[in-house]
């Protein structure tokens, strides 16, 4: 009877280590993935600051484009009004140019009238 009770405290102290080294195991396992968790959580937590640092970085960029195509524009808007003024002056400068042209055939038709009077006059002046 006594090496009954003892087999079975000996296969029940045998099963105990065993589960004992299961459950140090498991617990280990449980550390480490754990432990993983932790490191790649962390990981995670860099790549969005990342992330999120690259989001403010293009967002600045893409301001800095906006007002330098605002800048564009402006002077755009400049170089067009300009040139709306500069054709109304050039227009202004073709009619002045056409009148003085226009003058300048008045007189060239008196002077040659004149000439002609003092042609005459000339004429009579000889007789």
């Amino acid at each position: 009877g006594f090496a009954v009770v003892a087999d079975e405290v000996r296969t029940l102290a045998i099963r105990s280590k065993e589960s004992a080294d299961e459950i140090t195991t498991i617990t280990e396992q449980l550390v480490s993935s754990t432990a993983s968790s932790v490191t790649q959580m962390n990981q995670c937590i860099e790549l969005v600051d990342e992330a999120v640092n690259t989001s403010d970085n293009a967002a600045s960029f893409m301001n800095s484009i906006e007002e330098k195509i605002q800048t564009a524009s402006d002077n755009m808007m400049e170089v067009a009004t300009s040139a709306v003024e500069q054709e109304s002056a050039s227009s202004s400068i073709a009619q002045s140019t056409a009148t003085i042209h226009e003058l300048a055939n008045l007189e060239a038709r008196t002077a040659e009238a004149l000439e002609a009077k003092s042609v005459q006059l000339a004429e009579m002046c000889q007789r």
